[in-house]
Protein backbone atom coordinates (compact mmCIF):
# COMPACT_ATOMS: atom_id res chain seq x y z
CA UNK A 1 0.00 0.00 0.00
CA UNK A 2 1.40 3.32 -1.30
CA UNK A 3 0.31 7.06 -0.42
CA UNK A 4 -0.54 8.40 -4.04
CA UNK A 5 -2.07 11.65 -2.98
CA UNK A 6 -3.93 13.42 -0.57
CA UNK A 7 -5.30 16.39 0.22
CA UNK A 8 -7.20 17.41 3.78
CA UNK A 9 -8.25 21.15 4.61
CA UNK A 10 -11.02 22.96 6.68
CA UNK A 11 -13.82 24.89 5.42
CA UNK A 12 -11.97 27.51 7.30
CA UNK A 13 -8.02 27.06 6.71
CA UNK A 14 -7.38 26.75 10.09
CA UNK A 15 -6.90 24.60 12.75
CA UNK A 16 -11.06 23.73 13.38
CA UNK A 17 -10.45 20.71 10.92
CA UNK A 18 -12.68 17.90 12.01
CA UNK A 19 -11.52 15.79 9.21
CA UNK A 20 -8.74 13.57 9.96
CA UNK A 21 -6.74 11.37 7.46
CA UNK A 22 -3.68 8.70 8.60
CA UNK A 23 -1.77 6.39 6.60
CA UNK A 24 0.24 3.91 7.74
CA UNK A 25 1.75 0.13 6.45
CA UNK A 26 -0.97 -1.39 6.96
CA UNK A 27 -4.03 0.31 7.19
CA UNK A 28 -5.38 3.38 6.21
CA UNK A 29 -8.00 6.31 7.39
CA UNK A 30 -10.13 8.82 6.43
CA UNK A 31 -12.39 10.49 9.34
CA UNK A 32 -15.19 13.16 8.96
CA UNK A 33 -15.97 14.33 12.50
CA UNK A 34 -19.66 16.14 12.88
CA UNK A 35 -20.24 19.93 13.61
CA UNK A 36 -23.15 18.52 15.47
CA UNK A 37 -21.33 17.36 18.26
CA UNK A 38 -20.83 19.30 21.32
CA UNK A 39 -17.13 20.67 22.31
CA UNK A 40 -15.18 18.66 25.19
CA UNK A 41 -13.01 20.52 27.10
CA UNK A 42 -12.93 23.62 24.31
CA UNK A 43 -12.01 21.58 21.66
CA UNK A 44 -14.40 20.40 18.91
CA UNK A 45 -16.46 17.18 18.50
CA UNK A 46 -15.78 16.49 15.51
CA UNK A 47 -12.34 16.64 16.32
CA UNK A 48 -12.21 14.84 19.23
CA UNK A 49 -13.91 11.66 17.71
CA UNK A 50 -11.54 11.99 14.52
CA UNK A 51 -8.76 12.13 16.29
CA UNK A 52 -9.85 9.33 18.50
CA UNK A 53 -10.20 7.06 15.77
CA UNK A 54 -6.87 7.52 13.98
CA UNK A 55 -5.10 7.06 17.55
CA UNK A 56 -7.64 3.51 17.50
CA UNK A 57 -6.47 2.49 13.87
CA UNK A 58 -2.97 3.33 14.70
CA UNK A 59 -3.08 0.82 17.75
CA UNK A 60 -4.39 -2.00 15.90
CA UNK A 61 -2.40 -5.39 15.15
CA UNK A 62 -2.08 -5.80 11.21
CA UNK A 63 -4.78 -8.84 11.25
CA UNK A 64 -7.17 -7.11 12.85
CA UNK A 65 -10.72 -7.35 11.71
CA UNK A 66 -13.52 -4.56 11.65
CA UNK A 67 -15.42 -5.72 14.82
CA UNK A 68 -11.58 -5.01 16.51
CA UNK A 69 -11.28 -1.48 14.50
CA UNK A 70 -14.85 -0.74 15.70
CA UNK A 71 -14.21 -1.98 19.53
CA UNK A 72 -11.33 0.43 19.46
CA UNK A 73 -12.34 2.95 17.96
CA UNK A 74 -15.33 3.15 20.43
CA UNK A 75 -13.52 2.69 23.17
CA UNK A 76 -10.82 5.72 22.19
CA UNK A 77 -13.78 8.01 21.66
CA UNK A 78 -15.20 7.12 25.25
CA UNK A 79 -11.56 7.86 26.79
CA UNK A 80 -10.99 11.22 25.05
CA UNK A 81 -14.50 12.27 25.87
CA UNK A 82 -14.05 11.55 29.46
CA UNK A 83 -16.24 8.78 29.56
CA UNK A 84 -20.01 8.09 28.22
CA UNK A 85 -21.30 9.69 31.76
CA UNK A 86 -19.15 12.99 31.44
CA UNK A 87 -20.94 14.20 28.38
CA UNK A 88 -24.03 14.06 26.48
CA UNK A 89 -23.91 14.26 23.18
CA UNK A 90 -21.11 11.89 22.99
CA UNK A 91 -19.09 13.19 19.85
CA UNK A 92 -18.91 11.17 16.76
CA UNK A 93 -17.62 11.05 13.39
CA UNK A 94 -17.58 9.43 10.14
CA UNK A 95 -14.63 6.78 8.93
CA UNK A 96 -13.15 4.56 6.25
CA UNK A 97 -10.74 2.19 7.09
CA UNK A 98 -8.29 0.51 4.25
CA UNK A 99 -6.87 -2.78 5.87
CA UNK A 100 -3.94 -4.39 4.17
CA UNK A 101 -3.56 -7.56 5.30
CA UNK A 102 -7.53 -8.57 4.94
CA UNK A 103 -7.70 -6.34 1.78
CA UNK A 104 -10.97 -4.60 2.90
CA UNK A 105 -12.48 -1.37 3.64
CA UNK A 106 -14.40 -0.98 6.50
CA UNK A 107 -16.65 1.56 6.69
CA UNK A 108 -19.66 3.33 9.30
CA UNK A 109 -21.18 6.55 8.23
CA UNK A 110 -20.90 8.40 5.18
CA UNK A 111 -17.05 8.35 3.42
CA UNK A 112 -16.87 8.06 -0.24
CA UNK A 113 -15.09 4.93 -2.14
CA UNK A 114 -14.30 4.52 -5.67
CA UNK A 115 -11.79 1.24 -6.41
CA UNK A 116 -10.24 1.63 -10.21
CA UNK A 117 -13.16 4.10 -10.87
CA UNK A 118 -16.06 2.00 -9.56
CA UNK A 119 -17.98 4.46 -7.04
CA UNK A 120 -19.88 3.84 -3.80
CA UNK A 121 -21.26 6.75 -2.51
CA UNK A 122 -23.92 6.85 0.28
CA UNK A 123 -27.48 8.92 -0.33
CA UNK A 124 -27.88 12.09 2.01
CA UNK A 125 -29.01 10.45 5.72
CA UNK A 126 -33.06 11.27 6.46
CA UNK A 127 -32.44 13.84 8.67
CA UNK A 128 -30.49 16.00 5.45
CA UNK A 129 -33.24 14.98 3.62
CA UNK A 130 -35.66 16.51 6.19
CA UNK A 131 -33.19 19.75 6.93
CA UNK A 132 -32.63 20.37 3.29
CA UNK A 133 -36.89 19.94 2.59
CA UNK A 134 -37.52 22.18 4.99
CA UNK A 135 -34.86 25.30 4.41
CA UNK A 136 -35.87 25.10 0.50
CA UNK A 137 -39.53 25.47 1.43
CA UNK A 138 -38.82 28.48 3.83
CA UNK A 139 -36.37 29.99 1.36
CA UNK A 140 -38.84 29.66 -1.53
CA UNK A 141 -41.00 31.22 0.67
CA UNK A 142 -38.99 33.98 1.31
CA UNK A 143 -38.29 34.75 -2.28
CA UNK A 144 -38.96 38.46 -2.51
CA UNK A 145 -36.84 38.77 1.04
CA UNK A 146 -33.02 40.68 0.32
CA UNK A 147 -30.45 38.03 0.59
CA UNK A 148 -28.99 39.06 4.01
CA UNK A 149 -32.73 38.64 5.28
CA UNK A 150 -32.72 34.66 3.20
CA UNK A 151 -29.32 33.72 5.07
CA UNK A 152 -31.04 34.63 8.34
CA UNK A 153 -34.02 32.20 7.58
CA UNK A 154 -31.76 29.24 6.13
CA UNK A 155 -29.28 29.70 9.45
CA UNK A 156 -32.36 29.66 11.68
CA UNK A 157 -33.56 26.51 9.93
CA UNK A 158 -29.90 25.17 10.61
CA UNK A 159 -29.56 26.13 14.17
CA UNK A 160 -33.09 24.30 14.73
CA UNK A 161 -31.92 21.07 13.64
CA UNK A 162 -28.29 20.46 14.27
CA UNK A 163 -28.53 20.52 18.05
CA UNK A 164 -30.65 17.38 17.39
CA UNK A 165 -28.60 15.18 15.49
CA UNK A 166 -26.45 13.70 18.08
CA UNK A 167 -29.60 11.97 19.51
CA UNK A 168 -30.07 10.35 16.17
CA UNK A 169 -26.96 8.19 16.10
CA UNK A 170 -27.22 4.49 16.34
CA UNK A 171 -30.36 5.22 17.53
CA UNK A 172 -32.23 1.85 16.69
CA UNK A 173 -36.25 2.54 15.86
CA UNK A 174 -35.63 6.54 15.50
CA UNK A 175 -36.95 7.58 11.68
CA UNK A 176 -33.26 9.76 11.46
CA UNK A 177 -31.30 6.84 12.91
CA UNK A 178 -28.10 6.67 11.32
CA UNK A 179 -24.92 5.06 11.92
CA UNK A 180 -21.42 6.61 13.16
CA UNK A 181 -18.50 5.99 15.53
CA UNK A 182 -19.85 7.45 18.84
CA UNK A 183 -18.54 5.20 21.66
CA UNK A 184 -21.99 3.25 21.72
CA UNK A 185 -22.76 0.18 19.40
CA UNK A 186 -23.25 0.35 15.61
CA UNK A 187 -26.27 -1.00 14.12
CA UNK A 188 -25.21 -3.59 12.24
CA UNK A 189 -26.62 -2.22 9.15
CA UNK A 190 -24.21 0.89 9.30
CA UNK A 191 -21.23 -1.04 9.78
CA UNK A 192 -20.07 -2.01 6.11
CA UNK A 193 -17.41 -4.55 4.72
CA UNK A 194 -15.79 -4.40 1.30
CA UNK A 195 -13.42 -6.80 -0.25
CA UNK A 196 -10.77 -5.61 -2.27
CA UNK A 197 -10.26 -7.63 -5.34
CA UNK A 198 -6.75 -8.87 -5.47
CA UNK A 199 -6.39 -7.25 -8.83
CA UNK A 200 -7.39 -3.74 -7.58
CA UNK A 201 -4.87 -1.43 -7.93
CA UNK A 202 -6.18 2.03 -6.97
CA UNK A 203 -8.52 2.83 -3.87
CA UNK A 204 -10.00 6.45 -3.46
CA UNK A 205 -11.50 7.77 -0.07
CA UNK A 206 -13.36 10.85 0.08
CA UNK A 207 -15.04 13.01 3.20
CA UNK A 208 -18.52 14.16 1.78
CA UNK A 209 -16.70 17.61 1.60
CA UNK A 210 -15.01 16.38 -1.00
CA UNK A 211 -18.20 15.65 -3.03
CA UNK A 212 -19.44 19.02 -4.09
CA UNK A 213 -20.06 19.48 -7.59
CA UNK A 214 -23.20 21.47 -9.57
CA UNK A 215 -24.16 18.29 -10.65
CA UNK A 216 -24.56 17.14 -6.53
CA UNK A 217 -22.48 14.72 -5.02
CA UNK A 218 -19.72 13.39 -7.43
CA UNK A 219 -16.59 11.85 -6.64
CA UNK A 220 -13.86 13.40 -7.96
CA UNK A 221 -10.70 11.87 -9.50
CA UNK A 222 -8.01 14.32 -8.50
CA UNK A 223 -7.07 17.09 -6.41
CA UNK A 224 -7.42 19.14 -9.13
CA UNK A 225 -10.95 18.14 -10.36
CA UNK A 226 -12.14 18.45 -6.46
CA UNK A 227 -11.08 21.77 -6.16
CA UNK A 228 -12.63 22.96 -9.30
CA UNK A 229 -15.80 21.22 -8.99
CA UNK A 230 -16.26 22.76 -5.36
CA UNK A 231 -15.67 26.62 -6.02
CA UNK A 232 -17.75 25.79 -9.03
CA UNK A 233 -20.75 24.86 -7.16
CA UNK A 234 -20.34 27.69 -4.72
CA UNK A 235 -20.65 30.48 -7.64
CA UNK A 236 -23.40 28.55 -9.66
CA UNK A 237 -25.45 28.25 -6.06
CA UNK A 238 -24.10 29.97 -3.51
CA UNK A 239 -27.32 29.05 -1.52
CA UNK A 240 -26.72 25.54 -1.98
CA UNK A 241 -30.41 24.94 -3.19
CA UNK A 242 -30.14 24.19 -6.42
CA UNK A 243 -27.31 22.74 -8.35
CA UNK A 244 -26.12 21.24 -4.94
CA UNK A 245 -28.91 20.51 -2.58
CA UNK A 246 -27.82 20.87 0.88
CA UNK A 247 -28.76 21.31 4.41
CA UNK A 248 -26.66 24.21 5.16
CA UNK A 249 -24.93 27.24 2.59
CA UNK A 250 -21.22 27.74 3.38
CA UNK A 251 -20.68 29.57 6.89
CA UNK A 252 -19.49 33.21 7.39
CA UNK A 253 -15.93 33.27 6.96
CA UNK A 254 -15.73 29.79 5.48
CA UNK A 255 -13.78 29.10 2.20
CA UNK A 256 -15.53 25.65 1.57
CA UNK A 257 -18.65 24.47 2.04
CA UNK A 258 -17.42 21.84 4.37
CA UNK A 259 -13.81 20.09 5.77
CA UNK A 260 -12.81 18.20 2.27
CA UNK A 261 -10.40 15.40 2.71
CA UNK A 262 -9.08 13.17 -0.33
CA UNK A 263 -7.24 10.44 -0.75
CA UNK A 264 -5.79 8.09 -2.89
CA UNK A 265 -3.51 4.88 -2.78
CA UNK A 266 -2.00 2.01 -4.63
CA UNK A 267 -3.03 -1.09 -3.57
CA UNK A 268 -1.65 -2.78 -6.13
CA UNK A 269 -0.35 -6.71 -4.13
CA UNK A 270 3.10 -7.10 -4.61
Amino acid sequence: MKELRCFCEGKFQDDRNEDAVWVGKHFAVVCDGSTAAGPVNGVAGGIVASRAVVRAVQGLADDARMADFVAAANRCILEDAGGASALTPLPFTAAAVYSRHRRQIWRVGDIALAIDGKVNILPLFPHEIAMYAERIAALDAASMLTQQARDIVSKNITDKFVPHVAKWVNNPGHPYNHGMLNGSPVPEEFGECYPVADTAKRLILASDGALVSPRGQQMPFSIEEMLKNHYAALAEDPECVRAFPYWRRKQDGAVALDDRTWLELDVTLG
